[in-house]
C-alpha cells in the first residue's frame, strides 16, 4: 500500500483463516487497488488449479504403478509377453483413473469443508459415491463368481487358511 509516498505491506483481516497474511506486490505505474487484487487473485487461482491437477496426476501415476508387477509377469510369456505387458499397462491406466479421481476429490473435499462447506460436501459426496460404487462392484463380482461356480471363493479360502494356521 502507498501511504503518502511510503510503500508498505497490506495485512489481511482475521477472516477466512488467513490471519496475518501479508501482501507486498509492486506494479509499474498507477494501479488501482481493485485491479491489483484482481490480478493477484487470478494468478493465485491459476497456481492453485495447476497444483491440484499436478497432485491428481501424481495420484493417478501412483495407482498405475500398482499394476507394474502384472506387466512384468506378462513379459514372461513366450513370444507375446511384450504385447501382453503393453496391454496390461494400458488397461491399468484406464482402470486406475476412477480411484485416483475419488482420492483426489476426497482430499480436496476435506480441505474445502473449512472454507466453503457446500463445495466440500459435494466433493465428499462424489468421493463417497465412487467408493460405494467400487464396493458394490466387488460385492457383485464375488456373487457372480459364487453363482458361476468357478471355484474362487475368497471367504472359504480364508477360513481354510485360518483352520490350517490353528492346527
Amino acid at each position: 500500500m502507498n501511504y503518502a509516498g511510503a510503500i508498505g505491506q497490506w495485512i489481511a483481516d482475521d477472516s477466512w483463516l488467513c490471519s496475518g497474511f501479508d501482501l507486498l506486490e509492486m506494479r509499474m505505474g498507477r494501479v488501482s487497488k481493485e485491479h491489483l487484487f484482481r490480478d493477484v487473485q487470478a494468478s493465485e487461482d491459476a497456481k492453485t488449479i495447476s497444483l491440484r491437477v499436478l497432485a491428481f496426476l501424481i495420484i493417478w501415476c501412483g495407482f498405475c504403478q500398482l499394476a507394474g508387477p502384472l506387466s512384468v509377469a506378462a513379459e514372461c510369456v513366450p513370444c507375446v509377453g511384450r504385447f501382453l505387458s503393453d496391454s496390461i499397462q494400458t488397461i491399468a491406466c484406464f482402470v486406475s483413473c476412477p480411484p485416483a479421481c475419488a482420492c483426489a476429490m476426497g482430499v480436496i473435499g476435506v480441505c474445502w469443508i473449512v472454507m466453503r462447506p457446500t463445495v466440500g460436501i459435494i466433493l465428499l459426496v462424489v468421493f463417497g459415491c465412487t467408493i460405494f460404487g467400487y464396493i458394490a462392484y466387488l460385492s457383485s463380482a464375488r456373487q457372480r463368481s459364487k453363482i458361476a461356480g468357478d471355484g474362487v471363493d475368497i471367504e472359504a479360502e480364508t477360513e481354510i487358511a485360518d483352520e490350517s494356521a490353528e492346527a
